[in-house]
């Protein structure tokens, strides 16, 4: 929208190049054209008759001079048809671009409707007044003028569609915003008109004044004062107000849209370009604007009341009205509009949409009052013989001419005194000659001096150039202003292709495609000093924030990774896993200054203390922490023995413990089978498959064996095995010079077992020592020897009891005393009988379930060769068993009693 509004004063302000600046080529070619005229003007003037008369060579030069002035017509880029084809190019644009949004709505095709119908009857009135503007570059600025107030209903329907197509069809763009202050754009047109309506006053004041002969140097004066006054303050306004519209444009349309940061970075603050404008210069230019609309509006009607007889002849109030009149209809309207608002609720939308749809339809009333009241080209029908221009023009265009004739008819007398009388010309040529009509001098003059500063309109009727002030003769034929059928297709179609070339342009400089909302802005300065959104968030890892999915898509600068803030923007983010919005969704801000700040906060997720789970404790290290938010995972230990898992606790999302794994109790399954020769001992209340943790399966052996085995289940779910079963064996064998040496009542109850072992005891004059062990296979396997003593251990034995004879005999009758072993107390007494057996006199007193000792068989001891054992000095024989298989004798502490 910005682009079109700009491209429409651009275009305006090439249509008024061409109207005040003569360009040099149209200068070359309007040279070129005077050459070739002036050629044909010799060549028909040396073929022509001198008995020809003179009205024949007026006719003539009439003929030369019409066509002169219409191929330098031709050649000439005229302003207005420039601009008006431009309007039919943005307008057609504006066709093509609502067919585009399949958009024709009843509003936007009533909109359209009138915009077309001002045009139509503005291009009918520009080809009226048209006619009447003339060689003289007095009289084409004064038509000019008029062409200003003319243009002024399609200049201000142009942007009433505009804005009935953006408020109907795009509410929600960008380019909304910008509605205000393009409705008020063709305040600058207005400003223009007035300045126009003015200059044509003043214009046509001064003309009248100065043929009154009343009028005093002091009245002249006073009215050179005054018009200079109001002519500058209507040009003040003019050029304030086109500054207050530009201005506003140029910060809603192009600062706002392309550079938006712009004004934030300048001013440090975060007010937009339209906040700083409305806070700081909206209230001094709008009133400063005010008072100077005031007074030119004053100006203007000043002079339509102060110089009145004057301006009587050309109706200055319809021309007053024509410019100010439809412009207070529609502020009067803005005032209606706005208090309906209030009464239906209607949003500013709804406003400005009725707003400017009324105000295109006042622009085809506002075209048919120029074209009918103030501005009328002719005063009776078009189609009727006695056509007339209307008597405000015929009046306007002798004041005009006034003074322009006044310098014609001067440079015409030079002309004529300095030129030399054309040879061999009859008097009747130059009668004819010297009856030609003001205008045609002129144009000679023109030829012959290189331009005349004014001309004669071409199309005007015999009636309306004697109210000019031309005197005709009765026999110069009336210029008509009828057009040539071919030459009216001519333009017809050249019209048809300049409208062609102007949509062609204006659709390459505005396409189509720009009215779409996705327009981002060339340049935002944004916060770089910390980096983008993610390198911020990141070194802010406190604040728990995260990114939207779409922040970065939204944010992205062309050409630049990351998300970048622009200054004074804020957007929202969100909590990382694990964190809530407190109140509601945070949001991060870029300052003015170009530092990042946040508002809202993000609270972990807490789940509470951790569940109490059966058969399991919480580990006291995840429990110490007391962190019982998102994310973290308390660990428990199954209580031992009998249980056994992985179970945990997790804090998730929602803030609730999701406990995963279990604590199973140990199960070592059926009891294992591998023992050998036995058989388990079950419990019939169990079964063999949940044989917990500590229970014990008891085996009983096959026959022939013998044990107590078990299998107990452990902490690991296995079998610890104890124990087996072993095979019996037989008593013990008998072995040569040896007997064996054990309990019959315990081996009776117990039976000799696999691994049991037997001790014998070597038969008296024998030592050694004898085993015998139960094997595997039942039988016993021996080991050890009982043999005699040998001459070292008799010796041994006469050096211990200290007997010098070398022979011990031990008597009937002689007493001996055994030590008890060692589950007894005191000693055992024996004495030897007549047979060498021994009887116990004193026996050992058993401890607890101790058998005494059995009495042992004592041989006669060793005798020393070449001795006699003495039997009266004989000391006691103590003898003490050592160990179950072994006897040692030792001295006694009494002497041997003899019989």
């Amino acid at each position: 929208m910005a682009a079109v509004v700009f491209w429409h004063f651009g275009a305006s302000g090439v249509s008024l190049a061409l109207r005040f600046y003569t360009r040099r080529s149209i200068e070359c070619v309007s040279s070129c054209f005077r050459c070739c005229q002036r050629c044909l003007r010799c060549c028909c003037r040396s073929g022509t008759d001198e008995s020809a008369g003179a009205s024949g060579g007026a006719r003539d030069v009439r003929v030369v001079a019409g066509q002169r002035h219409r191929l330098s017509s031709v050649v000439q880029l005229k302003w207005y048809w420039f601009h008006l084809a431009l309007q039919g190019g943005f307008l057609t644009r504006e066709v093509l671009l609502i067919s585009k949004l399949d958009g024709w709505c009843l509003e936007v095709s009533l909109a359209q409707l009138a915009i077309w119908l001002t045009l139509l009857i503005v291009v009918l009135e520009v080809w009226n007044f048209s006619k009447v503007r003339g060689s003289s570059e007095k009289q084409k600025v004064a038509v000019d003028s008029l062409f200003d107030m003319l243009l002024l209903p399609v200049n201000i329907g142009f942007f009433c569609t505009l804005c009935v197509r953006i408020l109907k069809l795009q509410p929600s763009s960008h380019v909304r915003t910008m509605v205000a202050v393009v409705i008020e754009s063709p305040d600058i047109y207005e400003a223009l008109a007035l300045w126009s309506v003015l200059e044509l006053f003043v214009k046509v004041v001064d003309a009248e004044a100065g043929k009154d002969p009343q009028r005093d140097a002091d009245a002249r004066s006073s009215f050179g004062s005054f018009k200079s006054i109001s002519l500058q303050g209507v040009k003040a306004w003019a050029f304030i107000q086109s500054v207050a519209v530009a201005a506003k444009l140029v910060l809603q349309g192009v600062v706002a849209v392309y550079f938006p940061t712009l004004c934030y970075w300048v001013s440090k603050s975060c007010k937009s370009c339209n906040d700083l404008y409305e806070d700081n210069v909206a209230a001094a230019l709008g009133a400063v604007t005010f008072i100077l609309c005031s007074f030119a509006i004053m100006f203007v009607f000043y002079f339509e009341a102060g110089y009145r007889r004057y301006l009587h002849d050309i109706g200055p109030m319809w021309k007053f009205l024509g410019v100010k009149g439809i412009v207070s209809v529609t502020y009067f309207q803005w005032l209606v509009i706005s208090m309906l608002a209030r009464w239906f609720n209607w949003d500013d939308t709804n406003v400005y949409l009725w707003h400017c749809l009324l105000y295109a339809f006042w622009m085809p009333v506002l075209a048919v009052f120029h074209a009918t009241l103030a501005y009328p080209f002719q005063a009776g029908c078009r189609g009727s013989e006695s056509q007339r221009l209307a008597p405000w023009l015929t009046s306007w265009l002798r004041t005009v001419r006034i003074n322009c004739q006044r310098d014609c008819e001067t440079t015409a007398s030079s002309a004529d005194v300095d030129a030399p009388r054309r040879p061999n010309s009859p008097p009747a040529a130059e009668a004819a000659e010297g009856s030609e009509l003001p205008q045609l001098r002129g144009s000679r003059a023109e030829d012959d001096a290189g331009g005349s500063p004014c001309a004669s309109p071409l199309r005007m009727h015999r009636h309306d150039l004697e109210l000019a002030g031309v005197q005709l003769h009765a026999t110069d034929d009336v210029v008509t202003d009828e057009v040539p059928a071919r030459l009216l297709l001519l333009y017809l179609v050249f019209g048809m292709l300049c409208l062609y070339c102007s949509v062609k342009l204006v659709l390459r400089l505005v396409p189509l495609e720009d009215a779409s909302d996705a327009i981002g802005p060339l340049r935002n300065i944004t916060c770089t000093d910390e980096g983008d959104l993610a390198h911020f968030l990141q070194s802010r890892n406190d604040l728990n924030f995260q990114l939207l999915n779409d922040t970065t898509v939204r944010w992205r600068n062309p050409g630049v990774a990351g998300a970048w803030l622009p200054l004074c923007a804020s957007t929202q983010v969100g909590c990382q896993l694990g964190h809530y919005p407190k109140h509601s969704l945070p949001s991060l801000m870029c300052t003015a200054a170009g530092h990042y700040t946040w508002a809202g906060e993000c609270e972990a997720i807490s789940c509470g203390k951790p569940p109490r789970l059966p058969h399991a404790t919480p580990r006291m290290s995840d429990v110490a922490s007391m962190n019982w938010t998102y994310g973290v995972t308390v660990h428990y230990d199954c209580r031992k023995p009998g249980w056994r898992g992985n179970l945990q606790a997790l804090c998730n999302i929602t803030g609730t413990w999701v406990v995963s794994g279990l604590c199973e109790e140990i199960i070592c399954g059926p009891s294992p089978d591998d023992v050998p020769h036995a058989t388990p001992v079950l419990n019939p209340n169990r079964t063999g498959e949940n044989v917990s943790t500590g229970m014990a399966v008891r085996y009983q052996c096959d026959d022939m064996y013998n044990g107590t085995p078990t299998a107990t289940c452990g902490d690991d779910g296995m079998y610890v095995k104890e124990g087996r079963c072993r095979k019996e064996c037989a008593p013990p064998p008998s072995l040569l010079h040896a007997s064996a040496n054990f309990d019959n009542v315990i081996t009776g109850a117990v039976g000799w077992l696999e691994g049991m072992r037997a001790d014998y005891l070597c038969d008296p004059g024998f030592e050694g020592h004898m085993a015998a062990v139960c094997g595997a296979d039942g039988n016993y396997t021996t080991a050890g020897n009982c043999a005699e003593p040998s001459a070292r251990r008799v010796h041994m034995l006469e050096a211990t009891v200290g007997i010098e004879s070398s022979m011990l005999l031990l008597l009937a009758g002689v007493f001996t005393w055994h030590l008890c072993r060692r589950s007894g107390v005191n000693r055992q007494r024996l004495m030897l009988d007549l047979l060498g057996h021994s009887t116990p006199v004193s026996g050992c007193n058993p401890v607890g379930s101790g058998n005494p000792v059995g009495s042992a068989s004592c041989s006669p001891p060793a005798v020393a060769r070449g001795t006699t054992p003495n039997l009266n000095s004989v000391d006691d024989l103590l003898i003490e068993e050592s160990e179950p298989s072994s006897l040692r004798m030792e001295p006694a502490s009494e002497d041997v009693g003899v019989l």
